[in-house]
């Protein structure tokens, strides 16, 4: 039996204009990975995991870890509607501690200059 290429997918979209190729070389349908796509972050938790494995890869450090600490330098611990920052040193990738987002913004901006910094609030 002859090899019939497909014209729509299972669900019925029409592959020549949603047939898109992966890396590996096969083909998916762009609007069933899109429904899928949705469908997976819609899901109860999905956020905390995806940070979770970022923070796992870039720092080594949890969610768990990050929670309920204390920002290092303010101290505040309601840090709003923005993430707390993992502060790590950027040449070893050593964690420091956990920094609210404007300590964070401060010492990224000073960080260089930082004894200088104190020098002049000193006077």
């Amino acid at each position: 039996m002859p090899y019939e290429k497909k014209t729509h997918c299972l669900k019925g979209h029409d592959l020549s204009i949603t047939r898109k190729r992966r890396k590996c070389g096969q083909t998916f349908c762009e609007a069933c990975e899109k429904e899928r796509s949705l469908l997976r972050k819609s899901q109860p938790g999905f956020k905390d995991k995806r940070k979770n494995l970022e923070l796992k890869r870039l720092y080594g450090v949890t969610l768990e870890f990050i929670k309920g600490k204390p920002c290092a330098i303010c101290g505040k611990t309601d840090f709003g509607s923005k993430e707390p920052c993992v502060d790590h040193d950027h040449k070893t990738g050593e964690v420091r501690g956990i920094l609210c987002a404007k300590c964070n913004l401060g010492l990224g901006f000073l960080e260089e200059h930082l004894e200088s910094a104190l020098e002049y609030l000193k006077k």
